[in-house]
């Protein structure tokens, strides 16, 4: 099973785009070079704004209970 996610940003020069959690009172304003960690708990259900001018660049992952059973990447579903 899938444990948490995280996300590397890679710039600001955008609008919007900012990460907002369900069940908690802060909202996160990427900045280059931030990285933020989210574990995969209903307590941290989350999305991201609309990015409402420029493009927002960053680097996703997942990380796995088991690497083993996470699934591979393909040119279909990347």
């Amino acid at each position: 099973r899938m444990t948490g996610a995280f996300t590397i940003y890679l710039n600001d020069n955008f609008e919007g785009g900012i990460l907002e959690f369900k069940n908690k009172p802060y909202k996160i304003k990427p900045e280059p070079g931030m990285l933020v960690n989210v574990p995969i708990y209903e307590e941290f259900t989350h999305r991201v704004t609309r990015v409402t001018g420029g493009n927002r660049h960053t680097l996703y992952g997942n990380c796995w209970e088991n690497i083993n059973l996470a699934p591979i990447s393909t040119t279909e579903n990347c």
